[in-house]
């Protein structure tokens, strides 16, 4: 894995792939990476089952890549409410992530809005996805708009941040993100 993609990888994606996220959601650049869509197909060589990174749309110079751990982006796909407000919205009647992760490309690529329920296949509670999508005013803004619980979220929100720089700083001296992967 390139050095570029590596540190890409740890500064947007270290929560999820060190297991405390269900994903992260990261747009690359076809020009500044070369050889992207490789790397990706080596990481979901080298890494799955445990780290996947799916490919949602490529636009232009742009790839908007999902990295998740399956069975954490699986655990929070199957929560009862989260699945009918996806079904709802014309999401498939099913809590099969790849056919649900199919959907959400589908939405991305065809749509003439962003498909704001992707804050779903973040591990975003629905009552923040549904606050965003109602443009209610919201209790605090971080990484995403909160809507509710808002000490536990932002103790959340500081344990991601820690988490990337514990990441980054391993980087920072020689070890390989490989290490976070396993």
């Amino acid at each position: 894995m390139s050095e570029i993609f590596s540190r890409i990888l740890a500064f947007h994606s270290a929560p999820a792939i060190c297991g405390i996220k269900a994903s992260n959601l990261i747009c690359c650049s076809l020009s500044k990476i070369f050889n992207l869509l490789e790397e990706i197909d080596e990481v979901n060589k080298n890494y799955n089952p445990t780290i996947y990174i799916k490919i949602l749309q490529i636009k232009n110079d742009r790839v908007l890549i999902l990295v998740y751990r399956r069975s954490i982006l699986e655990s929070c796909l199957r929560d009862h409410e989260k699945l009918s407000f996806l079904n709802s919205i014309g999401y498939p009647f099913t809590d099969n992530i790849d056919c649900l992760l199919d959907y959400l490309r589908y939405r991305l690529n065809t749509s003439t809005s962003f498909p704001h329920e992707i804050g779903i296949f973040l591990g975003y509670e629905l009552s923040d996805v549904l606050g965003f999508i109602n443009n209610k005013e919201c209790l605090y803004s971080g990484p995403w708009k909160i809507y509710s619980n808002i000490e536990s979220k932002i103790k959340l929100f500081d344990k991601y941040e820690k988490c990337r720089t514990r990441v980054l700083h391993y980087i920072d001296n020689g070890y390989n993100i490989n290490v976070f992967m396993k």
